[in-house]
């Protein structure tokens, strides 16, 4: 006769266990893992010493997906967190032990057995007496089974597994997980009942007597069963098949989060293509990028060589996703620059960026002396050079500017070229000059023009001034204390007012009736003025500008 393997499967599991043993597991340490977006990572975890370590895909429950200290991902798409448990799972052991193979059968089979070391029962295979489809229920109770075969009441339902085929006298799986827990030295009693099929078992001889044991747990010879719980009873008979359990003294830790993250492919998303500045003026350049980099190199053309080289020196800074240019150099116009990004998860390399480096806006040429009769039109220009100038004109005498506004007799105060309309003997010797200054890269200090004189020949004479509106003014420009405004026979002035260059007030007075109006002005500041003549209606008939030397 020949004979059939029982294997028990030995392993240290994470059930069943005390509050002293789990102390000696624990996670102690992990190591989260990067992944380029597509490839494989890993993330690692260690426990203390004799630990297994599992991997989870929850905090709780979940799938286990691999046991080990370290556990591999492959095409890591998104950033995901893995579970690490630390137990004391020792090494997994195989053991068999024997039994006939079945020359009888029925519907069920009873059997005694007691443990030699603490357990967990997870499962039986059966051998079948005929080739059917199954349906299989497993009972339990403490103790033995004898003088309880018909009492339904001292028994437990562990499980009853859904239909499955079998083939006669071939060892099959019950599909039915158990998690029975046994002590170590006590006697247990187990029923394994089928329908649909027969259930082998093989004639015994001793009731209660040892028919297999290893050195786990030891098997005794029971009876057969006609049905559920019947008084059909065949004695001695041996349950032919196989008991599946765990055994030790186990513990398991909480699980502890593992992060396992993506990072982006390195590339360069953003960058200057042209770069506009002054000579002698800082500028930069940069990139903008995405994924983990690890360094920016940063590189020029090379004429002579014809290659592109690494930027290492003087007036170039290397900052990082910025190149700081210190001082551009005219040598630096039409320089090619580029950078090289290296990062994690490869590398990209900037499109070309050109230096366009201009002077800084100055003059060539600055205004000229312009010599006019009056009413006609001054025109006073400069040349310039440079890119994106802004023009200011200004006027002045002995040198004490204000800015002029476009308006009146001024046109062109922002462009290269001012215009006065209608020139006064009362502008003689203005002076007018221009400022310029840069714009965007090349904003920097204004550059002043040095100035041109504007002369006026007088109409009749040097020291007067007559506006044909009925009041004269001499001496004009006044060198000394004091200026003389005399109206005509049929003048109507009573007052006058005295503004300067900037529309304020700076003196004011009646007219003399004798016609001659002696002004003092011993304190105005060199420079020009305007005299309003003011109507006894209080409105200003007249206008003459004088100039105090």
């Amino acid at each position: 006769m020949s004979l059939q393997k029982i294997y028990a499967l030995c392993i240290f599991s994470a059930l069943g266990i005390s509050a002293a043993a789990q102390t000696t597991c624990e996670i102690t340490g992990t190591t989260p893992g990067e992944a380029c977006f597509g490839t494989s990572g890993t993330v690692s975890a260690t426990g203390k010493p004799g630990n297994t370590i599992k991997w989870y895909d929850q905090m709780t429950g979940g799938n286990l997906l691999h046991t080990g200290a370290t556990y591999t991902v492959n095409n890591v798409t998104t950033p995901s967190v893995y579970y690490a448990e630390a137990s004391d799972g020792g090494v997994i052991v195989q053991d068999s032990i024997n039994t006939l193979t079945p020359n009888n059968g029925q519907a069920g089979a009873y059997f005694d057995c007691k443990p030699l070391t603490d357990m967990k029962v997870t499962g039986f295979n059966f051998v079948p007496r005929s080739s059917a489809t199954f349906t299989v229920s497993i009972y339990f109770k403490t103790g033995t089974f004898v003088g309880s075969e018909t009492n339904s009441s001292a028994w437990t339902l562990l499980g009853t597994s859904s239909s499955f085929s079998a083939t006669a006298n071939v060892l099959t799986n019950i599909p039915l997980s158990l998690s029975q827990q046994l002590t170590a030295n006590q006697t247990y009693a187990f029923y394994v009942i089928a329908s649909g099929g027969t259930l082998g078992y093989t004639n015994g001889t001793t009731l209660g007597a040892i028919v297999t044991s290893n050195s786990d747990i030891e098997v005794y010879q029971g009876k057969g069963s006609g049905g559920l719980f019947s008084s059909s009873l065949f004695t001695v008979r041996t349950f032919s098949g196989t008991i599946r359990y765990e055994k030790g003294s186990m513990c398991v830790s909480p699980r502890v989060g593992v992060p396992l993250t993506t990072i982006d492919y390195t590339e360069v998303t953003g960058q200057k293509t042209v770069d506009s500045t002054c000579k002698g003026l800082p500028t930069n350049l940069y990139v903008a990028t995405k994924g983990d980099i690890l360094n920016y190199k940063w590189q020029i053309y090379d004429q002579s060589s014809m290659s592109f080289v690494d930027i290492t020196s003087m007036p170039f800074v290397n900052n990082g996703d910025t190149l700081y240019v210190l001082s551009s150099e005219d040598t630096l116009n039409g320089a090619i620059i580029r950078c090289i990004t290296e990062g994690k998860c490869g590398d990209d390399t900037s499109a070309d960026m050109t230096m366009v480096v201009s002077p800084l806006p100055s003059f060539v040429t600055p205004p000229q002396d312009q010599t006019h009769e009056q009413g006609e039109t001054a025109i006073f220009s400069v040349t310039t050079a440079g890119v994106g100038i802004s023009y200011q004109w200004q006027v002045g005498y002995n040198e004490s500017f204000a800015n002029i506004n476009d308006g009146g007799i001024y046109q062109g105060v922002k462009t290269n070229k001012l215009t006065i309309s209608g020139v006064s003997r009362a502008q003689d010797q203005f002076q007018f000059r221009c400022i310029i200054k840069g714009s965007g890269s090349c904003a920097t200090e204004p550059d002043t023009s040095n100035f041109g004189v504007l002369y006026v020949n007088p109409p009749v004479s040097v020291n007067t001034t007559n506006l044909d509106a009925g009041i004269a003014l001499y001496p004009n420009p006044a060198g000394g204390n004091d200026i003389i405004v005399k109206q005509s026979a049929n003048g109507n002035i009573t007052g006058y007012r005295i503004t300067d260059k900037l529309g304020r007030i700076v003196g004011a007075g009646n007219t003399q009736h004798t016609g001659i109006t002696h002004i003092n002005i011993t304190n105005l500041a060199p420079g020009i003025y305007t005299l309003h003549a003011i109507s006894k209606e209080n409105t200003t008939t007249d206008v003459i500008r004088f100039t105090r030397l």
